[in-house]
């Protein structure tokens, strides 16, 4: 067994970046993090195989023969050491977050000067947190939250008796209005931030959570308190696009308030509320909302230039996926391809050829090139059931345009099979992919029944869950 490639620290060792790896052992040899010399040694045996990407097939026991030489083994004691690296990991991890959110540092640093009691330090380092707090960036309820805390250090710097004895023109100074509003802007954005993903939910899972004083809380943002506050006025709109869905005018609000102020929100809470707004164009154009895909693209194309949609430095493949769609579905064909040139070297490597020949295939089909349709899919590997559901269609569809009735048919009666027997597909994508499957079936057999066709049309209008059904109604009509 290879023990070395299951070992869970030497896993969370080679998701490192060399960067981290160099510090973490800095942080390993530090006599005031780590004093167990044993723990030094066993790091530096893995850091070696790391950097050598050499994981040999070693045994524990051969691991403790090169780590602690002359020693008899002993499991107990190299689990122990393996599981007290892995802490030291998960501390090490801490203390990187820590430092690299300076407000934060500073704002715990004026607590523990004012807990040891060390005036000589007071005006420093609340002149360091005032400073970092003017020129932190970002606007979210979290830089409230340590606005609060840092106004609350300041209002504790004085001491009680002074506090008592002041004047009332003196007491202004003590800055309880600061603490009290910064801790309000915390605690509506907050709220308001976790209703509206509880309410994005409600039709997927269902749960019966209680948030206290929300109806308070949004009757006062409705009363125009607070929302000027940008992380508040956001989380409004996006609040009104999910309860009145059918008035747009607060989807453009939200709009308007994203491009005005995404850029103060860190990058994994901006990408959320760019989900919410793509969100609401999806159910939109869902509901034959044509017009919402030009904004829907939009949306996209905004996310790409400010690296929203990017996790990582990378786009997902449904992302890219989406965008192509939406362009091909706007008739952009030449965009489309510039888009798949540009950006398919974002996609993980992982996924990315599979990426590239799936969106080309669509590209071909909206090209009419079903030959080269055919000759992609065919290269295309499903490990994902949206590959395999849109693959099985397009191809269905190319084998029908190429006046291969037969094989199209037939692949329609393999195509009902597959959605039986996959349990894990969900039951909206069996309905409506099964829909497209008895649709085509009816129009094959129904192709010289002209008063068949039509009623058949207009069932097919009625229909709401039916994938291609723009195609399926262009064959109708070429029959009529």
């Amino acid at each position: 067994m290879n023990v070395m490639q299951n070992l869970k620290i030497l896993k969370a060792l080679k998701r490192l970046s060399i960067y981290d790896l160099n510090r973490f052992k800095k942080f390993v040899h530090s006599p005031y993090f780590n004093q167990n010399e044993n723990l030094e040694q066993l790091f530096d045996f893995y850091y070696d195989k790391i950097k050598k990407q050499k994981f040999d097939d070693l045994e524990k026991e051969n691991i403790w023969k090169s780590v602690f030489k002359g020693l008899k083994f002993n499991d107990s004691k190299y689990r122990k050491y393996n599981t007290d690296l892995l802490s030291l990991l998960g501390e090490f991890l801490s203390v990187e977050q820590f430092k690299a959110q300076p407000l934060q540092e500073s704002t715990n640093l004026l607590e523990a000067v004012i807990d040891n009691k060390m005036p000589e330090l007071y005006n420093s380092v609340l002149k360091t947190t005032e400073r970092l707090s003017e020129r932190h960036l970002e606007r979210n309820a979290t830089y409230y939250f340590y606005q609060y805390m840092a106004e609350k250090h300041r209002f504790n710097l004085t001491s009680e008796f002074e506090k008592k004895s002041a004047s009332k023109t003196k007491i202004q100074f003590y800055n309880i209005q600061d603490i009290n509003d910064n801790l309000d802007y915390f605690f509506v954005a907050e709220k308001l931030r976790y209703y509206c993903s509880m309410l994005s939910w409600k039709n997927v899972i269902k749960h019966d959570v209680e948030l206290l004083f929300i109806d308070d809380i949004v009757e006062l943002v409705k009363q125009k308190k607070y929302y000027n506050i940008p992380t508040i006025g956001i989380y409004y709109q996006i609040y009104l696009t999910t309860i009145e869905p059918e008035d747009p005018t607060h989807y453009y609000k939200l709009k308007e308030l994203i491009h005005k102020n995404l850029s103060l929100f860190p990058q994994q809470e901006a990408k959320h509320i760019f989900d919410a707004a793509l969100n609401y164009c999806v159910r939109k154009v869902n509901k034959g909302k044509k017009e919402f895909n030009n904004e829907l693209l939009n949306i996209y194309n905004e996310g790409l230039e400010q690296e929203v949609l990017l996790v990582n430095g990378e786009i997902t493949p449904t992302s890219f996926r989406n965008i192509c769609i939406i362009g091909l579905r706007l008739g952009d064909i030449k965009w489309v391809e510039d888009f798949i040139k540009e950006y398919s070297i974002k996609i993980n490597q992982k996924y990315r050829d599979n990426a590239i020949k799936f969106n080309k295939a669509r590209v071909a089909l909206f090209k009419k090139d079903y030959d080269g349709l055919i000759d992609l899919l065919n290269e295309v590997e499903f490990d994902d059931f949206v590959y395999t559901l849109d693959s099985k269609l397009m191809l269905i569809i190319a084998f029908y345009e190429l006046d291969n009735k037969d094989l199209a048919i037939s692949s329609v009666n393999a195509f009902k099979v597959f959605l039986v027997r996959h349990k894990n597909i969900p039951d909206q994508y069996k309905l409506i992919f099964g829909n497209f499957n008895s649709f085509l079936e009816k129009i094959v057999k129904l192709s010289y029944d002209k008063k068949k066709l039509e009623k058949l049309k207009i069932d097919l209008l009625n229909e709401k869950s039916v994938a291609s059904k723009n195609w399926l109604t262009e064959k109708i009509e070429e029959l009529l």
